[in-house]
């Protein structure tokens, strides 16, 4: 991939392998990844540089990034045994895998949510965790579920700080609510 001067840059460490054959690769913006099942595959480039700082929680990369050319944005993806790498218009971002199976009951970065647009985090009361996208958030419990929150509702809660304002993390899904007096969403 171009030696020291390519997209990988220089080697960081000398290789790893474990048990089941797996070696891994360190260079300074990413790595590539050897099996026996799927040959070598490479993360470079933002994706990579992303990746070294969440190697831990991200694992290994599972397949090569793919270039996205949609009509909410186009960018790279790339997946990774606990999840996956986005690099479009509003940043690169990773998402765990509890994350990834709520994105993709919507559509993934093709439905309403869109590209992601900012860090997975978790905190507050619960371990509460939250991502945003470009048309709303998903969230949930760090060990458990997550739920996607459209844009409607989700522009009135940053409005009053988000996560990180009076409300805290959100504690549940958006409910339908019937009432005589009207009927809405909470």
């Amino acid at each position: 991939m171009g030696g020291q001067s390519g997209s990988l840059g220089a080697v960081v460490s000398a290789p790893s392998c474990a048990a089941n054959s797996a070696c891994l690769w360190i260079y300074q913006h990413g790595a590539i990844s050897w099996t026996p099942g799927s040959g070598a595959v490479a993360t470079s480039g933002e994706i990579g540089d992303l990746w070294l700082a969440n190697k831990d929680a991200l694992g290994r990369p599972l397949a090569a990034q793919a270039t996205v050319t949609d009509p909410n944005g186009n960018g790279l993806a790339q997946s990774f045994e606990r999840g996956w790498i986005h690099a479009g218009p509003s940043g690169t971002y990773w998402s765990p895998t509890s994350v990834m199976t709520a994105y993709s009951a919507r559509g993934w970065l093709r439905g309403a949510l869109g590209w992601p647009s900012s860090d997975y985090a978790c905190g507050g009361a619960g371990g509460q965790c939250i991502q945003w996208f470009d048309g709303g958030a998903i969230t949930g419990p760090k060990s458990g579920p997550m739920s996607s929150l459209d844009d409607n509702l989700m522009a009135a809660y940053r409005s009053v700080g988000g996560e990180n304002g009076s409300f805290g993390f959100p504690l549940a899904a958006v409910q339908s609510v019937t009432d005589p007096n009207g009927n809405g969403l909470a």
